[in-house]
């Protein structure tokens, strides 16, 4: 009960000093991090009030929930306080870690984007398995716990170089081996690694050895065997225990602290409730030809994995996704004019087209020779390809006709996409003018917005998207040079829909062919000329700065740092392995270019711009 208590305090008097001045509008990515949290963590009680509408950076703080966002919209404390129970709880529930199908890995990649933290508690919620290495890309990490959990395993060494770690708290998991060095206690700092079953070694006198208490190694094998296989518990009734005067006091004390911050927070609150409810829906034009794609859908849970279009409208300033009559589309292409067909994809013939509010669209025509299409698809995957590094989609619309003998039925769909009116990649870097205008920091912005673009149709839609037939001609640049792909695949057929391993790797393959030529500034013509450029780069990267400095493009010399460079150049060469397996994910190709940016903007605020590399 007193260490209950003592967590209260602790955290009541993190929510006192949370500065006010620094809440601001948390970014599109973080975002959607935040709602990708709640997905993977299965929805705890805490998180079941979160929605696409949700303003985290104006959230109330908590007990079990704190968000703390810097001016700039970043977030820079996250502390989340769940429910269940852990391997140490003397509760008569059953132990209640996560589904079988939960990646801690996958979920700490997902966190390592998260950048600006500074301090990250995930208390009671249910994780488990090992404590990934990579938990030391948190470069800018003060506080770090995790307790409560079912986490097993080793401590990884790589936590002793979290330089900046103030306070570690990995009590109540299921630990095993040895402590590593850590730098947080020679530092003066907090370490809590009780109720593990860890050998703690000589390292500690004995009165620390008492607090430090451990159970014996049975004892965590044992309980990972229930971890990884948890009890599905029935639907919980509320239990009404006795509480002590201690905790009651506690949490009155809590409550009348946080009364003031709730007090800031509610104005605007309210202020951002009340524009959500005075925003109508859109309306949806249906035509008799539209019917297929028009019906009624049952309400659905939230899924984090599918943002509606009512969120990205503000952020992109495109008009709500609408369905269009067979008649709007052809007063767009005016009636299909061969003059105003501007190419022929993979998916069918493209139109410059001009809708009734004046916009310029594409029109891209698609047939398909089978009865029916996928619902998923047309209600749920097209209405939400509208991203920042996506060339959106407007709108759709479906014609029904039947064929000649033998009678079959067919239909034509018609996508309405957002018109870009400035050039493609493969425009830029093939003339030599455009070409020497991009620069290393704007080359990484691009590769970063390609990345993003991609991350998106393989996570950011349900099912996902693959096989996107990436290439410098298919990524287009908006006015301000921010990077579009184009091209993508809509899975429209069965046999489209769903992840193959293959598909995603062949994704990051041609992601790497992009990068390269970003890098080189060469147009890549064939397999070999790409595996002789691959293997200069390699060997520059292992050998001297002067070899990898004669493969990269002339016109960039002076504008990078060689650390930044050299990382680029790394996860290119990795995306252009033989193998599928040894290709990075898109999660890990898009924290190492973030890294190489960080590098490159430390280089240059630092005022080393010379003509060295």
């Amino acid at each position: 009960m007193k260490k209950l208590c003592g967590s209260f305090c602790y955290l009541f008097l993190v929510l006192l000093i949370t500065p006010t001045c620094c809440i601001a509008q948390l970014t599109p990515s973080e975002n959607r991090i935040l709602l990708q949290i709640q997905k993977i963590v299965e929805y705890p009680q805490v998180l079941q009030g979160w929605t696409n509408w949700t303003n985290f950076c104006f959230l109330p703080p908590s007990t079990s929930l704190n968000i703390v966002c810097s001016s700039d919209g970043h977030i820079t404390q996250l502390t989340i306080i769940g429910n269940k129970t852990s391997p140490s709880s003397h509760s008569l529930k059953p132990n209640q870690a996560l589904s079988g199908s939960f990646s801690i890995d996958s979920f700490f990649t997902l966190l390592t984007k998260l950048s600006y933290l500074k301090s990250l508690s995930l208390v009671s919620l249910g994780l488990w398995g090992p404590l990934p290495s990579k938990i030391n890309r948190f470069l800018s990490l003060e506080v770090f716990n995790i307790s409560s959990n079912f986490i097993q395993g080793e401590i990884p060494s790589s936590i002793s170089s979290m330089k900046n770690l103030k306070s570690l708290v990995l009590a109540d998991n299921l630990f095993n081996g040895s402590v590593p060095d850590l730098q947080v206690s020679s530092k003066g700092g907090t370490v809590l690694y009780s109720w593990n079953c860890l050998s703690t070694g000589k390292r500690l006198s004995d009165e620390q050895q008492q607090q430090q208490q451990q159970h014996p190694y049975s004892y965590c094998n044992k309980e990972v065997a229930l971890a990884v296989k948890p009890t599905v518990p029935k639907k919980q009734k509320k239990e009404s225990g006795g509480m002590t005067l201690g905790l009651v006091i506690g949490i009155i004390g809590g409550v009348v602290g946080i009364a003031a911050l709730l007090a800031l927070f509610i104005v605007f609150i309210i202020l951002r409730k009340s524009k959500a409810e005075r925003s109508d829906p859109p309306k949806i034009d249906r035509s008799v030809a539209d019917n297929v794609s028009a019906h009624a859908t049952s309400v659905r849970p939230i899924d984090a994995r599918r943002v509606p279009q009512t969120m990205r409208v503000g952020a992109l300033g495109l008009p709500p996704y609408r369905i269009f009559t067979s008649e709007e589309i052809e007063d767009a292409t005016n009636n299909f004019d061969p003059s105003n067909l501007i190419g022929e994809g993979s998916q069918g013939q493209q139109y410059k087209g001009w809708i009734r509010d004046g916009s310029v669209v594409l029109v891209n025509c698609v047939k398909i020779k089978q009865k029916g299409l996928p619902h998923s698809i047309m209600q749920e995957v097209l209405p939400n390809l509208r991203h920042r590094h996506l060339v959106s989609v407007l709108g759709h619309c479906i014609i029904t006709h039947q064929d000649a003998p033998p009678q079959t039925t067919s239909s034509t769909v018609f996508i309405v996409y957002e018109f870009i009116s400035n050039v493609s990649l493969k425009d830029q870097l093939t003339d030599w003018k455009k070409r020497d205008m991009l620069k290393w920091p704007q080359r990484m912005a691009i590769s970063i917005g390609i990345a993003r673009g991609v991350q998106f149709l393989h996570t950011g839609v349900a099912p996902a998207i693959y096989g996107n037939n990436l290439s410098i001609k298919n990524i287009l640049l908006d006015d301000s040079l921010n990077a579009k792909v184009s091209g993508y695949t809509i899975p429209f057929t069965s046999n489209q829909i769903g992840r193959t391993n293959n598909a995603e790797k062949e994704d990051i393959y041609e992601l790497g062919v992009i990068l390269i030529e970003l890098i080189t500034g060469r147009r890549i013509e064939s397999s070999s000329e790409l595996e002789e450029l691959k293997d200069e780069l390699e060997r520059g990267s292992s050998e001297a700065q002067s070899v990898i400095r004669s493969a990269i493009d002339p016109s960039l010399r002076g504008t990078y740092a060689y650390e930044s460079m050299r990382t680029a150049v790394q996860i290119t060469i990795n995306c252009l392995s033989k193998f599928n397996n040894n290709r990075p994910s898109i999660e890990d190709v898009l924290w190492n270019l973030h890294y190489s940016m960080q590098v490159q903007e430390s280089w240059t605020s630092s005022g080393n711009l010379s003509t060295k590399f």
